[in-house]
């Protein structure tokens, strides 16, 4: 699947680059251009072979995620370029679009199972049927209808987030979904000069939604990576722009700026996942100017606590002036794009990552089938997390963890989480407490895992890194404590490629021959990075 998409994502690219050219003499881009817009146009079907049920892979009247962004493309394509554009061509996008796309969905809704859900296919599929339904003229009947149900179910889709705004299907997922939703808002509000809006009256909601973007904003261009997410792709540098201007956010105004500057310092990659016409003129027409982009800064946001998501993300400076970037997990195991990841947590020192969250696995048929856990991104043996007797975190919605107490200092934050239940029965044990404790002033960062049980039960405090250098990384066992191993890890990343990680275990020095049920068996380590 990662290669099929990689070939579309590069056709997508080749004819946004083409669309984006400066005018040369001789009209060669104006050539390719039409050449790849022809070559789009006589695609028997754009939606993705996988969605379509029909043998053949080929379903014209299937509306998924692929589909609609092709539609959307062509209201694009059109608004950029429709006085010049050959008469049958523009006449072949409306029969696409609105005769094969459009009049199905207005007929029969509710056969479109990702109108009922809050995932991100509910705002990315209506984003792309409205977005080519105002570009492509669609009759004005028809139009409303259109929009009425797409509030209605786009609503579904915004109480997805939690009240706070965080998104369960991680960073790269409220890019995605709540990109394209904002994206569908400001194309609705141009087309009807300011009189129609999919924020009225939700502006609070929507702008909590908003912050969660700039809030999982690392240094150096990372990202706060949990469940299927990618480290290294930050949202889109114009998404935080147009979200700071229409809701008045400064800090998603900041971290625009941040993510523009870095685009600057290394250059436009046309062949990146995603780099398309809809993406490129944002990205120039969101721009900011020189002057602007003088002032842009790391991210230094407000700290994010959403006990509802169970997700903490905090940044503190110690005494030499670092920044320590903390994220901790807890919620349950059953959110979408789901990773068995109860307790974990990825930490960052300037930069330097020291403990790591894997990401978004290669998305291949057991990504999203029964086999979604033997994957090690998304099984509880590819995170931070303890292992209780030899037992992994199961799967399911009463796999879960609390977060029982959170102290947010100015120089140390201690997070205690109760990850009893997002353990099996088979474990053994009775009760599980995580500690983790960030101390500036000491500039350590603590994870103590302390276990009762019934009987004598195996515990295992994990850590997930980049790196296999104990003393880079500044790892030490509490005290009671030791290293019981190391594992190299390799793994294939949402690009397909081979990536290397690291395993550490801490167990107890001396387990005891029997087990009181009173007392709890701890295990931990320290990270303490050299020169800090």
């Amino acid at each position: 699947m990662a290669g099929a998409a990689a070939a579309v994502g590069a056709g997508c690219g080749a004819l946004a680059a083409r669309s984006c050219t400066p005018c040369q003499a001789g009209g060669l881009w104006w050539g390719q251009l039409l050449a790849a817009i022809q070559e789009l146009l006589a695609e028997p079907a754009w939606a993705w072979p996988a969605h379509v049920r029909d043998p053949s892979g080929i379903g014209p009247d299937v509306i998924d995620l692929f589909a609609a962004e092709t539609a959307n493309l062509c209201g694009e394509l059109v608004s950029l370029f429709g006085p010049w554009l050959p008469p049958v061509w523009l006449a072949v996008m409306r029969q696409r679009v609105l005769v094969g796309m459009v009049e199905p969905f207005l007929a029969h809704p509710e056969r479109y199972g990702w109108t009922a859900k809050p995932s991100n296919w509910n705002a990315v599929c209506h984003q792309g049927l409205v977005g080519a339904a105002l570009a492509l003229g669609l009759e004005s009947d028809s139009l409303q209808r259109l929009l009425e149900l797409s509030r209605q179910h786009l609503q579904l889709f915004l109480d997805g987030f939690s009240a706070a705004g965080s998104c369960l299907e991680g960073i790269t997922y409220w890019e995605y979904g709540f990109g394209w939703f904002v994206l569908l808002n400001e194309q609705l509000e141009l087309w009807s000069g300011g009189q129609q809006s999919l924020l009225a009256g939700q502006e609070e909601q929507i702008s909590r939604i908003a912050r969660f973007g700039s809030s999982m904003l690392l240094r150096g261009g990372l990202l706060v990576n949990f469940a299927d997410s990618r480290l290294d792709m930050p949202p889109r540098a114009s998404l935080l722009m147009l979200l700071g201007r229409r809701l008045q956010l400064p800090e998603s105004t900041s971290g625009g700026l941040s993510l523009y500057r870095q685009l600057l310092a290394r250059g436009l990659d046309l062949h990146a996942q995603r780099c398309d016409l809809f993406y490129l003129t944002r990205m120039l027409l969101e721009s900011p100017s020189a002057e602007a982009l003088a002032t842009a800064s790391e991210p230094d946001g407000a700290d994010w606590i959403d006990r509802e998501a169970g997700l903490v993300v905090v940044r503190r400076f110690d005494r030499q002036g670092r920044c320590w970037e903390l994220a901790v997990k807890g919620g349950h195991n059953d959110e979408p794009h789901n990773h068995n990841d109860c307790g974990s947590f990825l930490l960052q020192v300037d930069g330097q990552r020291l403990a790591i969250e894997l990401g978004a696995p290669e998305y291949t048929a057991d990504t999203f089938g029964p086999k979604r856990y033997t994957l090690l991104a998304t099984r509880s043996s590819g995170h931070s997390v303890p292992l209780v007797n030899g037992q992994e975190q199961a799967a399911g919605r009463e796999s879960s963890a609390e977060l029982l107490e959170i102290n947010a200092g100015t120089a140390a934050v201690e997070i205690q989480l109760d990850l009893t239940h997002a353990y099996p029965a088979a474990a053994g044990h009775r009760r599980l407490l995580r500690k983790i404790q960030l101390d500036c002033n000491a500039a350590c960062l603590t994870v103590e895992d302390e276990l009762w049980a019934d009987e004598p039960c195996g515990l295992e405090s994990v850590l997930i890194t980049a790196s296999d250098d104990a003393e880079v990384l500044g790892l030490e066992a509490l005290p009671g404590s030791q290293l019981a191993g190391k594992e190299c890890l390799r793994f294939r990343d949402n690009r397909g490629e081979e990536l290397t990680a690291w395993r550490w275990r801490w167990q107890v020095v001396m387990p005891p021959p029997s087990c009181d049920a009173n007392e709890p068996q701890c295990v931990g380590f320290m990270i303490r990075p050299p020169g800090y």
